[in-house]
């Protein structure tokens, strides 16, 4: 995978929408490559305010133990998705900038345990203070908290 991260068993992106191609599909197309690396098929059936479903299906038992999921969504989603996970960290409630492509989120999830989650970075971009852009009008946005935006 080009990194210290696991190879994924499966891949999730938002379903490319008609009112904001050029963003929805950017999810889509960035975890191609990937996809045709490991020989999988991305899961790009559920749009982007369907992020109780979409933590539903990551947590259902169709994904067996030891299972890595690579997800590409919105970022004024992330926080919500991440707290319907159940995680309750500082990490799962604060904002993901608009300019920022080289964080990682890598959440574990055990049956019967907290969701634990660390932050990683790429190291594709300089280190230093991001541009944080507002998620208040997104669907979802309420969740995510500015003043808990770290770089």
């Amino acid at each position: 995978f080009g990194s210290t991260l696991p190879p994924p068993t499966h891949i999730f992106a938002r379903r490319p929408a008609e009112a904001e191609p050029d963003y929805a599909d950017r999810d889509l197309w960035m975890l191609w490559p990937t996809a045709q690396r490991f020989g999988l098929r991305v899961n790009a059936t559920l749009a982007k305010e369907e992020v109780p479903a979409l933590a539903a299906a990551l947590a259902s038992r169709q994904h067996p133990p030891g299972s890595v999921i690579l997800l590409s969504w919105d970022h004024c989603q992330v926080p919500w998705l991440l707290q319907e996970l159940g995680c309750a960290s500082h990490l799962c409630r604060r904002c993901w900038s608009d300019v920022d492509f080289d964080s990682v989120l890598v959440l574990s999830l055990r049956e019967g345990a907290a969701p634990t989650v660390k932050s990683l970075r790429e190291g594709f971009e300089g280190r230093g203070r991001y541009r944080v852009g507002s998620c208040r009008n997104e669907v979802g946005g309420d969740r995510c908290e500015e003043s808990l935006f770290v770089a």
